[in-house]
């Protein structure tokens, strides 16, 4: 199954609730349910969720419901960017 293949590759998923596979719920990036959906999965209000991505167009879209967006250009960037938002890694 792709999702636990996901998982054995690579470590992040372990770390982030309420993630979501689009092949799993019928919606894809950058459609607004499936913002929504990654929020009632976490059990979080959309404003506090963050979400990160490479595509503008999906960070834009997950702002709109009120995410925290972070647009993914380098892993300088992002660690400031995280940081901001009081995450420390």
């Amino acid at each position: 199954h792709v999702q636990e293949e996901i998982k054995k590759r690579y470590s992040f998923p372990n770390f982030i609730d309420g993630a979501v596979y689009s092949f799993n719920i019928g919606y894809r990036k950058p459609e607004e349910n499936i913002y929504r959906i990654a929020a009632d999965n976490a059990k979080a209000l959309p404003e506090n969720c963050i979400f990160i991505d490479d595509q503008l167009e999906n960070v834009q879209a997950a702002i709109r419901i009120g995410f925290i967006g972070i647009h993914f250009s380098s892993y300088k960037r992002l660690k400031a960017d995280l940081l901001k938002n009081g995450i420390i890694i």
